[in-house]
């Protein structure tokens, strides 16, 4: 019983290195991009909204409203009842042939 258990703590653990790997090796991938190096990180320090080596937004967005607790919005998000997610009118749309564009 012993072996065992020991056997699928070596497995899972094998296998969350794994993943952690993949998750590392995934996220530095250059599709994700890099940090700006010479004229592009001298482009960026010129923007007005770089201030102290940081981007900031010129209008400010609180992440709680005033008098709203995290738990409050965390219940409104999942259980309050959601008013209109289906639209009143159908949305107008173009038909295209994607078959004609080749």
């Amino acid at each position: 019983m012993m072996k065992k258990r020991y056997k699928f703590a070596v497995i899972l653990f094998a296998f969350g290195v794994v993943i952690l790997f993949t998750a590392c090796m995934t996220l530095n991938a250059p599709q994700f991009g890099q940090l700006p190096q010479h004229t592009r990180l001298e482009q960026i320090k010129q923007s007005p909204h770089y201030v102290n080596a940081e981007f900031t937004y010129p209008v400010a967005t609180p992440m709680l409203l005033e008098g709203e607790s995290s738990i409050k919005i965390f219940w409104d998000n999942f259980w309050k009842e959601k008013q209109q997610t289906v639209p009143k009118q159908a949305l107008p749309s173009i038909k295209t042939n994607l078959h004609a564009l080749w």
